[in-house]
C-alpha cells in the first residue's frame, strides 16, 4: 500500500507541475484531474483525452499468446500493462520457461501440455510505449488487480 500511496502522490505532483494548458491540433487541452486505473475497464469521457504516464505493478498467471513460440499457444506469466480497447500492450513479461506448461484456450484453461520453450515471450520493461494518448470513446484497465496506471486527464476546447 506504501509504494501505491508514493505512485499516487508523485502522479497527482506532476500534474500539478505540468502546463495547465497545451495545444495540439488546432485545439485547447486544459488539464482537468489525475486518474489511477485499476483492473476495472474504464471509458475516455467525451470531450476529454488522457495521456498515460506510467504504469505500476505486475500481475502473476497473466495468459497470453506465445506467437514468437506458436500462434497458437498460450501460457501464463507475470505481466506489467493494460488493455486498450481489449488489447493488451505489455510493458514488461517474465516468468516464462523453458519447460513450460502451454495451452491452447486463449484463457489458459484448457488444452495444457507441458514441456514447451516459452522462454521467448519474455520481455524486459519498454519505456518506449509511454506516454500514450488517448482519445475519448477509448476503453481502459491494467492487466490485474496489482497494476495501477496514472493517467492525466485533458479536456478538449
Amino acid at each position: 500500500m506504501k509504494k501505491f500511496l508514493t505512485f499516487f502522490t508523485i502522479s497527482v505532483l506532476f500534474a500539478f507541475y505540468c502546463d495547465t494548458e497545451v495545444t495540439a491540433q488546432g485545439f485547447d487541452l486544459k488539464f482537468n484531474r489525475v486518474l489511477i486505473v485499476n483492473d476495472n475497464q474504464q471509458i475516455v469521457p467525451t470531450g476529454t483525452v488522457w495521456k498515460i504516464n506510467s504504469i505500476y505493478g505486475e500481475e502473476t498467471n497473466v495468459c497470453i499468446n506465445v506467437v514468437c513460440a506458436s500462434t497458437y499457444w498460450y501460457a501464463k506469466g507475470i505481466v506489467s500493462g493494460m488493455y486498450v480497447n481489449g488489447t493488451l500492450i505489455p510493458s514488461s513479461i517474465r516468468g516464462f520457461k523453458t519447460n513450460h506448461t502451454i495451452y491452447s484456450s486463449t484463457d489458459c484453461s484448457s488444452g495444457s501440455s507441458s514441456g514447451y520453450d516459452v522462454s521467448c515471450a519474455n520481455k524486459t520493461t519498454d519505456p518506449n510505449i509511454l506516454p500514450i494518448w488517448l482519445p475519448e470513446g477509448t476503453t481502459l484497465k491494467s492487466c490485474g488487480p496489482n497494476v495501477f496506471i496514472s493517467v492525466i486527464e485533458f479536456l478538449v476546447q
